[in-house]
Order: C-alpha cells, then sequence, then structure tokens
C-alpha cells in the first residue's frame, strides 16, 4: 500500500502468513514459497516492497528446476 502513514503499518501480515522468502531477487523483492493452505507449493515473486505486489508463479520443484537449468 502506497501512502501510509507514519506508525501505519505498511504491509498486512495476512499477506505472509503461510509462506517463507526462499531467494531475494534485489531491490526489495523476494520469491516466497506457500507451505499451507490452497496455494502450498506454490513460488510468488513478491514486489511489495518496491510498490508492486503478489505474483503466483509455478510449482516449486518446477521454480528450482529452471533455477538449475538457467545457471548452467
Amino acid at each position: 500500500m502506497r501512502g501510509a502513514r507514519p506508525g501505519e503499518e505498511r504491509f498486512s501480515p495476512c499477506w505472509f502468513t503461510g509462506s517463507l522468502d526462499i531467494a531475494e531477487i534485489g531491490c526489495a523483492s523476494y520469491y516466497r514459497l506457500v507451505v499451507t493452505g490452497p496455494g502450498r507449493e506454490q513460488v510468488q515473486t513478491d514486489e511489495l516492497g518496491c510498490g508492486d505486489a503478489l505474483s503466483p508463479g509455478p510449482a516449486f520443484p518446477e521454480w528450482y528446476e529452471q533455477r538449475l537449468t538457467s545457471r548452467l
């Protein structure tokens, strides 16, 4: 949420509950792995720190394989 006033929460904790950071992309952006709920095993791109959004991505095995093959 842009334009948060001093003392206000910038991000709701519910956006992050049930997920964990698995890689930093840079510029306050991360890949997050959803570990509970209907999106379990999905990797999301978290660009909330840049004023953007959470974007759904592939399942963790696909995401991990993409990372491995892109580095070879």
